[in-house]
This record gives C-alpha cells, sequence and structure tokens, in this order.
C-alpha cells in the first residue's frame, strides 16, 4: 500500500505550495501605482481622493475617482517642441495636397 505522501507527490505538493506562494506576493495597489507615477501631481489626486473620501454619501463617487486614477497608468501624453513641429510639418504637407 503506498502512503499518502509517498515521493512522486511530495513535487506536487511544493509547487503548489511555492505557487501559492508566489501568487499572496504583496505588490502595491493600482492606486498606489498610479500616484507614485503621478510625481508632482500626487498631491493633488491626493486632495481629491480626500474630498470625496470625507463624504459617506459620496462613497461612488470616491470609487469613480479611484478607478479613473487607477487607470491613467496606460494613458499618457507627448508634448514638446519636437512634436509641435511634426503637427506643424504634418498640417502643412496635408493641405498642400
Amino acid at each position: 500500500m503506498r502512503s499518502v505522501f509517498s515521493t512522486d507527490r511530495w513535487g506536487i505538493y511544493i509547487s503548489i505550495v511555492l505557487a501559492l506562494a508566489v501568487a499572496c506576493d504583496r505588490q502595491p495597489s493600482r492606486l498606489e501605482q498610479a500616484l507614485v507615477f503621478a510625481g508632482n501631481n500626487r498631491a493633488e489626486l491626493e486632495k481629491v481622493l480626500a474630498h470625496y473620501f470625507a463624504n459617506a454619501a459620496d462613497s461612488l463617487k470616491y470609487r469613480a475617482v479611484c478607478f479613473l486614477i487607477e487607470n491613467m497608468l496606460c494613458h499618457y501624453s507627448y508634448s514638446g517642441k519636437a512634436l509641435d513641429d511634426f503637427g506643424l510639418n504634418y498640417k502643412n504637407e496635408t493641405i498642400k495636397t
């Protein structure tokens, strides 16, 4: 009769334990990541969060603000002289044709 803890099952048990340990790794929340990524604008975003968090009647608005801030990570834009010059050149070329 084979034991429940036979050597061939130890690999499976260890794999499950390791998978659970990796899955429980503490990552910063998406909100915290967005606030870190905001840089100088972090204080302004925290003011908005505090405003809606203070009033229990605005709980839906608070969750909406959290959603918007969390999803700011993948939305950004470029700016600067090179982009402005590109826009002017593109506009001038499209008008010619």
